[in-house]
């Protein structure tokens, strides 16, 4: 199956890529966990929008012209980098894109220190609420979101926003993206033109059928331990870089005991941007441990055997969890979808990576 490829200025549409298209574009587009998604594409002189791209004034859409209106687009964003090539086959462009998300990296999260009134114990849904509006009130025409509604229990117990951030980077704070997931969906206003609303839960814990199982649908699989990011000692900072004591005098850490047994002291520190009390750091450096005192294990799969056994492409989704069998390898867990890579003209040429898996440093061993 093909995928539609259509770019858009100033309201005019040229079809870039279909079946019906000669000279078509060649490229993927990846989507991946609370990050913008990408597409990148080649693209040639005697195709029709050869000469009709431009840097953050091209939209481009990519779509499945044999799904339903809610599932037809696959990709929506705006072309922010061409570059001119030239080899044995002559001259083309190659062109990166950046999703619908984009757009929240145009305006920054300055404007006030409270959210609602509110410093302590803010709902996640309220801080998620303000962001958006802060950046619909300063953003481009066209630029704006609206917003699903959710309702949630959990708070953030200190939140102050930083003139450094932009609204992507404050939306996607380690506070709020352990409890959401962010997804952008497009429609047509009442007003004719196209609006897009923010999605913050998407597909959050929805089981997906399908198994990717060795021998049936996994050409080949990949795993990876990742001891990067491991830390067994973090000093933590508020953002004006005040610790949590008097150095010299008092203790200014906060240590994973049997994490140290294990790996030895390896320490790093921690600035929390959304935090000015020095009497919160001992609990969120207590928090933040708990998180980073591990080793990171992905999975990345090759499924180019699907149609054997019934199965679309489309059938896998970020967010989504599913049961990854390959008992050679000692794995046999259901795991989150967290990137998906695929060819716009072979649409079962796919690349998923399922993760993270966080092993606890304290009771991490290695692969059989």
């Amino acid at each position: 199956m093909m995928y539609t490829v259509e770019i858009e200025n100033d309201g005019e549409r040229t079809v870039i890529n279909s079946p019906d298209t000669e000279y078509r574009v060649s490229g993927t587009y990846t989507k991946a966990k609370n990050k913008i998604p990408s597409c990148t594409f080649n693209i040639y002189p005697d195709n029709p929008g050869y000469n009709k791209l431009s840097e953050y004034k091209t939209l481009v859409r990519i779509y499945d012209p044999t799904a339903d209106d809610e599932e037809r687009q696959k990709f929506g964003g705006r072309i922010i980098l061409i570059e001119g090539k030239v080899d044995s086959t002559g001259f083309y462009k190659t062109v990166t894109c950046e999703g619908w998300l984009g757009y929240f990296k145009d305006t920054i999260n300055y404007l006030y220190s409270a959210i609602n009134g509110m410093t302590e114990n803010i709902p996640v849904n309220q801080v998620v609420y303000q962001f958006v509006r802060w950046h619909n009130e300063n953003c481009s025409n066209g630029h704006d979101f609206d917003i699903d509604s959710f309702a949630t229990t959990d708070t953030i117990g200190e939140y102050s926003p930083s003139a450094d951030k932009s609204s992507f980077d404050a939306l996607t704070d380690e506070n709020l993206t352990k409890y959401l997931n962010y997804d952008v969906t497009e429609y047509l206003g009442k007003d004719g033109n196209m609006k897009r609303k923010l999605c913050c839960n998407k597909g959050l814990n929805e089981a997906g059928d399908t198994i990717i199982r060795l021998g049936e649908n996994m050409q080949s699989l990949t795993v990876a331990n990742n001891f990067d990011n491991i830390c067994t000692r973090v000093i933590p900072m508020t953002k004006d870089g005040a610790l949590m004591g008097t150095l010299g005098i008092d203790t200014v850490w906060v240590d994973d005991v049997e994490a140290i047994k294990k790996f030895g002291v390896i320490t790093k520190m921690h600035t929390f941007d959304y935090l000015s009390k020095t009497k919160s750091l001992a609990k969120a450096g207590k928090n933040w441990l708990n998180s980073n005192s591990k080793v990171t294990r992905t999975i990345t799969v090759n499924c180019l055997d699907l149609f054997d056994i019934d199965v679309t492409p489309d059938s896998f989704e970020i967010y989504s969890t599913y049961l990854i069998d390959c008992p050679e390898l000692g794995i046999s867990e259901r795991l989150e979808l967290t990137q998906l890579t695929r060819d716009i003209n072979e649409t079962w040429n796919t690349q998923l990576t399922f993760g993270e898996i966080l092993y606890s440093a304290r009771s991490y061993k290695s692969l059989k």
